[in-house]
C-alpha cells in the first residue's frame, strides 16, 4: 500500500524505492517543487535502488541521501549504491549502520563501518536495541557507538591513522 504524497523535503520512507514506478515519480515531481534542498533521512534500503532511480534523483537538489547497513551482507549494495550515487559530493551521502546486532563484536562491527566509510559514505553508528533498549550496551560500546556517530571523530582517527602508515613508509 502506497500512502499518500504530502508536500514536504524531508523523506523518511526507508522503502521509497520499492514502491511502484508511478508513485515514485509523483513522489519526485512534488520534491521538485521544494524551496529547501531534499533530505532523504530515512536511510533508503540500497538493495532497491536501480538506475533509473539515480536518473530521478539527479533532478533534485539534495542535502542529505542516507542508506542502510543493517548486517555485513548488505555491503555489496553500500558498494554498489556508491557507484551510483558519486555524483553526490561525500558530505551528502551518509549512512545508518546497526552495530552489535547478532553477537557482532565490536571489531566486526568497526570493519563494517571503515569499509562504509572507504565506499564513499558517512557512516553513523547505531546501536541495535532490541526489546531492551539503550542499557544493554556497556560504557565501551556507547562509546565506540559516539566515536562513530560524529564523522569529525573517525575522520581525525582515520587522518592519525594515516599519518602513522606513512611515518613507517618513511623509515623504511
Amino acid at each position: 500500500m502506497e500512502l499518500p504524497i504530502r508536500d514536504g523535503w524531508i523523506v523518511q520512507d526507508n522503502n521509497l524505492f520499492a514502491c511502484s514506478r508511478k508513485h515514485i515519480e509523483a513522489v519526485f515531481e512534488m520534491l521538485r517543487r521544494q524551496k529547501e534542498r531534499i533530505k532523504f533521512s530515512g536511510g533508503l534500503d540500497p538493495r532497491f535502488l536501480k538506475k533509473w532511480h539515480v536518473e530521478l534523483l539527479k533532478t533534485i537538489r539534495i542535502d542529505e541521501a542516507w542508506i542502510s547497513c543493517d548486517e555485513p551482507r548488505m555491503l555489496k549494495w553500500v558498494e554498489r549504491a556508491a557507484d551510483l550515487l558519486s555524483f553526490l559530493p561525500e558530505k551528502r551521502r551518509r549512512c545508518h549502520v546497526l552495530i552489535g546486532w547478532n553477537g557482532e563484536s565490536m571489531e566486526q562491527a568497526e570493519e563494517r563501518l571503515v569499509k562504509v566509510f572507504d565506499a564513499g559514505f558517512l557512516p553513523f553508528a547505531q546501536l541495535y536495541q532490541g526489546i531492551f533498549g539503550k542499557d544493554l550496551w556497556s560504557l565501551e560500546w556507547k562509546r565506540f557507538q559516539r566515536k562513530w556517530d560524529r564523522p569529525a571523530a573517525y575522520k581525525a582517527h582515520e587522518s592519525a591513522r594515516s599519518c602513522d602508515t606513512e611515518k613507517e613508509y618513511a623509515n623504511t
